[in-house]
């Protein structure tokens, strides 16, 4: 197939065959990488057989129910092997069980999923560490969880004690919800067939043209073969190109209404660029941007209660995170303030936290009907919307949400200098 797609990019046909000047396989990567974009067939094929055995991991369709209750009655999906005469199907899933799983893990609530199998720990399924134990797929996370806290004695007499300090991190959320699944390669912990695609493919070094201190070998006078010189300086391209320090005013011209076009097709889609040069020139000026100003100042709460004003900080090169806010009451004095390190993997995931951590520091101090603002909008909305599509900070947001309704809390909004 793929030969039929080479032959139709470069032009070929069963009458006259042109040449191929790069490889399929070079071309199926993204620009930037020094392809031209377009995808590898085998990598969509993986990507789209990891989307059925994400489907049929953590979604409750017919379809999985059944599958399920035809193979994996007595075995776990990852412990369960394909023998013949099994369908093409269940043969396909468990091939590509070994790509999937890695970039899979559950987040415990209830604790219902398997002990043994279910990757819940980050480090794949907790069997491969304790050969010497019976691997029963009954055996459930809840099992090692009393009064919402990790049983961490009888952890201890089963798991690597690396591996027990580990797990003892783990956050436990809410007992009357279920576990869910979060796909590791997305920020958002939703599983997508980009982020699969781009999971499993193979990747190459982004910057393919590197100065080394070579001669160009195609100039009579060698020189360091450097971009500058390859593209710009070098006899061949002054050939090709001519000399580029000369000035072509039609070239300029033709390359700024390029520009001006694709610019102005965002701002004015109905603006006419079939001017004359000059006329196009004084009708742009004239286009200015208006500058639209806001002035933003912090407004007290109403008399009698509290408003705290909270912020995230996260260096995504260092790992390294903080929390802080403000605590003041109606005439703006300062009843409270924190500043704390925290770990996080995103700067979302910092911003609810430090809301978190002012709703509960509100719910331990007895105030009701206090107010919340965060400069983070999308955290803002996840909260008044009730909604969260960000699997990664989806318990964050819950807990917030149901500190926010036990002591009526407003969350608002503020920019950044509020």
């Amino acid at each position: 197939m793929e030969k039929h797609f080479a032959r139709f990019f470069w032009g070929s046909s069963n009458d006259k065959r042109r040449y191929h000047w790069s490889s399929w396989e070079n071309l199926c990567f993204p620009k930037e990488e020094g392809g031209v974009g377009i995808r590898n067939m085998t990598d969509i094929c993986k990507s789209l057989d990891i989307k059925k055995w994400w489907r049929f991991r953590c979604q409750d369709s017919l379809w999985a129910r059944f599958t399920k209750a035809k193979y994996c009655i007595r075995a776990h999906p990852v412990a369960k092997v394909w023998v013949s005469g099994n369908s093409h199907i269940w043969k396909t899933l468990t091939k590509i069980r070994s790509d999937a799983e890695p970039h899979m893990i559950w987040k415990i609530q209830n604790g219902h999923i398997s002990f043994w199998w279910d990757n819940w720990t980050g480090y794949g399924a907790i069997a491969t560490y304790c050969p010497d134990y019976v691997h029963s797929s009954r055996t459930r996370v809840r099992n090692f969880i009393i009064d919402n806290e990790w049983d961490l004695q009888s952890l201890g007499d089963i798991v690597p004690g690396w591996l027990l300090h580990h797990i003892a991190s783990i956050k436990i959320g809410s007992q009357h919800k279920k576990d869910y699944l979060m796909w590791k390669l997305a920020a958002d912990g939703v599983f997508s067939n980009k982020e699969a695609w781009n999971g499993i493919r193979t990747h190459r070094q982004k910057d393919l043209f590197v100065d080394m201190p070579v001669d160009c070998l195609c100039c009579s006078n060698a020189q360091p073969e450097t971009i500058q010189h390859f593209f710009i300086e070098s006899e061949p391209a002054l050939f090709l190109y001519g000399d580029q320090k000369k000035f072509y005013i039609r070239r300029m011209q033709q390359e700024v209404i390029w520009y001006l076009k694709a610019a102005m097709d965002k701002a004015f889609p109905k603006f006419k660029m079939e001017l004359p040069w000059h006329q196009l020139c004084e009708v742009v000026e004239k286009l200015k941007p208006r500058a639209n100003i806001t002035q933003v100042t912090w407004s007290m709460p109403p008399t009698g209660k509290i408003k705290v004003n909270t912020d995230g900080s996260y260096n995504n090169h260092g790992n390294r995170a903080g929390i802080g806010g403000i605590a003041r009451d109606e005439t703006g004095s300062m009843i409270f303030a924190f500043a704390i390190p925290v770990q996080g993997t995103s700067h979302n995931m910092i911003e609810a936290m430090a809301i978190r951590y002012a709703a509960q520091w509100i719910k331990n101090n007895g105030y009701r009907q206090s107010y919340i603002e965060s400069d983070s909008l999308m955290i803002v909305e996840m909260l008044t919307n009730r909604t969260s599509n960000n699997l990664t900070i989806k318990d964050i947001i819950e807990e917030t949400m149901d500190i926010g309704d036990q002591m009526e809390i407003t969350f608002k909004h503020c920019y950044e200098r509020g």
